[in-house]
């Protein structure tokens, strides 16, 4: 992959790979226009592209935008000779000492109501701008977030998946009224540039190539500070994202305990101070050279329209041309002048333009491993039958098996524990029997039929649970439970229910509005600080229990729950699941015994399987580790307090 500079560098400029390996002291008046002419081509690109969006979202927009663009490119030329024919009318009644009153106010009449035109489209195409950034933003956002709902599991695994999902959400979450203003401002600039390069060439051909060439300048230093910027911004990246980091350690409350707890305040602070005070070193160093260069590049622009003006003056004192007309070239001069920087400047910018395009071009050309919704719909009526044969599997970016032909059968209504220390491979079995990814080798059948000939989105209907990173949604209590569901949302009944079987109803029933209490304040103000981890857990396992699988997951239920708690949610733990078959993931050895089968795990390998007293007779891992736990209990009054855990 190339770096981002690179791949930025590349969209500004569109250099060759040899071009952009030179130093900047090579680039020659030849390679300068080359840029420019880039630029001026990527703009009319994004012209194209920003043009479709809008013309595609709303007709209606897009024409007024058009119209509006076109106005105020126009009227500002217009009313510089309005002045012209003002200043006229003024000069005539002073000089023959007999105004013609009726055509000076004609002519202040007619600029009043261009001003008013003018503001008036003005405001018109800001609303316009405003209101179709609005429904664009939301337009691009669905786009991002409905290819994002396609891609499988194992694109959020990759980190440079990751990222081209983080910046095409980012790219258009952005400005889009930035974005909008900058094409139409484009076509805008270039008409105002023809109109006011023929008031000058009908003049004197020599004065309009003077403004030119003293524009020259100025627009090669826009593009080369641009690049500047550009490497400096890149280059602070790792500084930006550490302080962001650093930045979110000392005011959220994710470490808000351990930073009192460890006096860590101090530490962190200075740590960011020092992060900050090197960039702004850096952007000083940077932006003093970028503005001592563009004092000599304005010095330089200004006397190349100076002699022209001279010139004009002179005229008019000669009586060559009206006052009237020396104002009116000496505007013309100094607007185009002024336009053309202005050009050179927006051209600069358009890598953020290219960016935005190559970064949504790159996501959307994602294609997912899995297709959720190719293939026949899974339909049916009892748990089913699962088989593994012969499974391997890898993760992204990993040469070693994380599954290694693995092979086992799991009966309807079976309940089964998946056993192993951490990184066994107990969590990536769930996910590939869930199809939430698709094994290297062997196959995974369902009903003996290959599970890849159903459709993922069918297939997962039937599956449920509660997994170790199960999310903490900022919805109500009811809606936290509710949410396995979404058919069911409303049956209050049946939310309390699974509620009850979680443990968790004691614990709603405590809060401010029961179930509908909002859980964490980050959606609803109302909401509560926070429940405990234990709490969550009971929330967790009542989601898990309310969607009613026909296979249900449960990937250390009560990991966060207290001894109390625990045993009584194994306790229930057959009559809980007697209408699926269950997948028990769990360290906790003494709380499997009542399964029908204990797969033991290690490195990925299925190194044993059966019943409880089977492989305690077997005497190999699964009961060295389960009398290795055994050692650690200690019984009051006939309860667990204590259990040690791999």
């Amino acid at each position: 992959m190339r770096s981002r500079e690179a791949v930025e560098e590349r969209t500004i400029y569109g250099f060759t790979e040899n071009l952009n390996n030179r130093g900047e002291n090579a680039m020659n008046l030849h390679q300068s226009i080359k840029k420019f002419l880039t630029s001026i081509k990527i703009t009319l690109n994004n012209f194209k592209f920003i043009s479709l969006v809008i013309f595609k979202t709303s007709p209606f927009y897009f024409f007024t935008l058009t119209l509006t663009t076109i106005i105020e490119a126009l009227l500002p030329i217009f009313r510089i000779y309005i002045i012209k024919e003002i200043m006229n009318a003024i000069m005539e009644g002073i000089v023959n000492g007999d105004a013609d009153y009726y055509k000076l106010i004609f002519w202040i009449v007619l600029e009043v109501l261009v001003e008013i035109l003018y503001r008036t489209s003005s405001s018109l195409n800001m609303f316009t701008s405003s209101v179709a950034s609005s429904i664009i933003s939301k337009k691009m956002n669905n786009i991002i977030i409905n290819k994002a709902l396609q891609l499988d599991l194992c694109f959020f695994d990759t980190g440079d998946y990751y990222k081209k999902l983080h910046e095409a959400f980012t790219a258009v979450s952005g400005n889009w009224e930035g974005l909008i203003y900058m094409p139409f401002y484009f076509i805008s600039s270039i008409i105002k540039i023809f109109a006011l390069c023929g008031i000058l060439i009908t003049y004197r051909t020599w004065i309009l190539l003077f403004v030119l060439i003293g524009a020259i300048p100025n627009s090669i230093f826009d593009i080369k500070s641009r690049k500047e910027r550009h490497k400096l911004n890149t280059n602070q990246l790792p500084s930006v994202r550490k302080t962001n980091y650093l930045g979110n350690l000392l005011t959220g409350q994710y470490a808000a305990k351990e930073i009192r707890m460890f006096g860590l305040g101090t530490f962190f602070l200075d740590k960011f101070n020092d992060l900050f005070d090197k960039r702004v070193n850096e952007q000083k160093a940077t932006l003093k050279k970028i503005y001592i260069k563009r004092v000599f590049s304005n010095l330089f622009s200004i006397l190349a329209i100076a002699i022209p003006q001279v010139f004009v003056g002179i005229q008019a004192i000669g009586q060559v041309i009206t006052v009237g007309e020396y104002q009116y070239y000496l505007n013309s001069m100094n607007s185009l002048s002024r336009e053309i920087s202005s050009l050179s400047q927006s051209l600069s910018n358009t890598y953020k333009q290219q960016m935005l395009n190559m970064l949504l071009s790159e996501f959307l050309k994602i294609t997912p491993k899995i297709n959720l919704c190719q293939g026949k719909d899974f339909i049916c009526e009892e748990p089913p039958k699962i088989e593994f044969e012969n499974v391997y599997f890898t993760y992204h970016g990993s040469k070693e098996y994380a599954i290694y032909n693995m092979s086992f059968v799991i009966n309807p209504y079976e309940k089964i524990a998946l056993t192993g220390l951490n990184g066994a491979g107990k969590t990536t079995i769930i996910k590939l029997l869930t199809r939430l990814y698709i094994p290297d080798k062997g196959r995974i059948l369902i009903n003996g039929e290959n599970i890849d000939k159903y459709s993922a989105v069918s297939l997962y209907k039937y599956f449920g649970g509660v997994f170790q990173d199960s999310c903490k949604y900022a919805f109500t209590a009811g809606e936290n439970i509710s949410i396995s569901d979404i058919s069911r949302v409303k049956d209050v009944d049946s939310i309390k229910d699974a509620a009850k079987d979680a443990r968790a109803h004691d614990v709603i029933c405590k809060l401010k509005d029961k179930y509908d209490t909002y859980l964490t304040k980050q959606y609803e103000n109302e909401g509560i600080s926070d429940l405990s981890g234990g709490e969550w857990q009971r929330i967790f396992l009542a989601r898990g229990l309310f969607k009613k699988a026909k296979v249900m997951v449960l990937d250390e239920p009560t990991a966060s729950l207290d001894p109390e708690a625990e045993s009584m949610i194994f306790k229930n733990f057959i009559s809980m699941t007697q209408h699926c078959t269950a997948i028990l993931v769990t360290h906790r050895l003494s709380s499997v015994r009542m399964v029908d089968k204990i797969f033991y795990i290690q490195k990925g390998e299925l190194l044993e399987c059966g019943s409880h007293d089977n492989l305690m007779k077997l005497n190999g891992c699964y009961a060295r580790l389960f009398n290795m736990q055994s050692e650690g209990y200690t019984t009051y009054g006939g309860r667990k307090d204590d259990e040690i855990n791999e």
